[in-house]
């Protein structure tokens, strides 16, 4: 990755030179291109002469002193960008005086090419690099650790706080509930061990019969089973939120 970073910069740093070489002694052409585009806002201000240097512009409802020698506006953007503001250059057209000229030379050409006048020397390969007279770096000795090496895979922190809050939940019922959700358990197995042995060999005493005049309706033991699953999952998201009915 350095080697890259070095080439990249050993590139970049001529292009920039070979780039600013063509500007002469002017400002970099991205000020120029911000001055021109201030310049189109000063026909809103009147110019108003207090002697060579000093000026009041004015616009539709406020007015600002420029002072041309000292560099300075009263809005103080002159001051904090070096280029210039609205009226510094509506003073500068009125006197007929170049723009650039006033412009802080830390946006000339000259500065430009200052700081790319440094460069990057050409290196050569590994193959023309002197043999060394030491002995070259090693990598490390494998060290085998004591007892069985280790399979499962480590949980992220995320996984265990998950897990914990699983427990806990778990921890919150009550032992009423606890007792509750047994007692459905077990009705729920012995119902399905009856319910396996087949239809043939279900007891009357288990099929509920309802008899209307000549209609008879059976309901099946699959059906008495469906609702006590039903009513055990009930129960466990009523002592879930801490609401005991029985």
């Amino acid at each position: 990755m350095l080697e890259d970073l070095r080439m990249y910069m050993m590139e970049r740093v001529f292009i920039m030179k070979a780039k600013g070489q063509g500007w002469g002694n002017q400002i970099c052409p991205a000020i120029r291109e911000l001055v021109n585009e201030i310049k189109k806002s000063q026909r809103h201000y009147q110019v108003l002469p207090s002697g060579l240097n000093q000026f009041e512009v004015k616009g539709t409802r406020d007015a600002y002193e420029v002072h041309l020698e000292r560099r300075t506006c009263s809005c103080s953007l002159w001051q904090l960008n070096g280029m210039g503001c609205v009226h510094f250059i509506a003073a500068m057209s009125y006197m007929n005086r170049d723009v650039e000229s006033y412009v802080d030379k830390i946006f000339s050409s000259i500065t430009y090419m200052k700081a790319y006048k440094f460069r990057l020397t050409p290196m050569n390969g590994s193959n023309l690099w002197p043999t060394s007279e030491y002995t070259p770096p090693l990598p490390p000795i494998r060290r085998t650790l004591s007892g069985r090496p280790a399979t499962k895979r480590k949980k992220d922190s995320m996984e265990n706080q998950s897990s914990n809050k699983s427990k806990k939940s778990n921890q919150t019922q009550g032992n009423d509930g606890g007792e509750a959700v047994d007692e459905l358990d077990q009705a729920v197995n012995e119902g399905g061990e009856a319910f396996n042995e087949g239809e043939d060999n279900v007891n009357v005493s288990e099929v509920h019969v309802q008899q209307d005049y000549d209609e008879v309706e059976l309901t099946p033991i699959a059906t008495f089973l469906n609702k006590i699953r039903w009513k055990k999952s009930e129960t466990i998201f009523q002592v879930e939120a801490g609401q005991e009915s029985w």
